[in-house]
């Protein structure tokens, strides 16, 4: 009986989860809005890390948002081929005790090695996440 519960209070929180999905577009800007905190934003982003390059995410305010490494999904290629680029897709979610209801993600295309000098640099992409819960 207790499993069961548990299973239902599992299933009544995932079915309240909402998961909104952009593909990131050079220089786009699109708006995320968290209204559970089990909402999920997942943005994808074109790129082939065959090449060095990879994407940096830089928020405006920390202690608001959380994303941990990103997915890489690989287009379809012929078998054997090499150095095909895909997507890397980021979920971001809402910290536990976020510090404030909104902030901007800044997004860079850069290589590892050429991480300085990025407040110069305009971000190829911006996310906008607001928290309305």
């Amino acid at each position: 009986m207790k499993t069961t519960l548990f299973l239902l209070i599992i299933c009544f929180i995932a079915l309240n989860a909402k998961i909104s999905t952009f593909v990131a577009s050079k220089n786009g800007f699109n708006v995320c809005k968290i209204n559970h905190k089990n909402d999920v934003c997942i943005v994808r982003l074109k790129g082939n890390p065959t090449t060095g390059f990879t994407w940096l995410i830089r928020p405006k305010k920390d202690g608001v948002v959380q994303f941990g490494e990103p997915e890489f999904q690989r287009n379809s290629s012929p078998h054997g081929a090499v150095g095909v680029g895909g997507f890397f897709e980021y979920r971001i979610s809402v910290v536990s005790e976020p510090v404030d209801t909104e902030t901007i993600l800044d997004f860079y295309y850069v290589q590892q090695w050429a991480r300085d000098g990025l407040e110069d640099k305009e971000p190829e992409y911006k996310l906008g996440v607001v928290i309305e819960m």
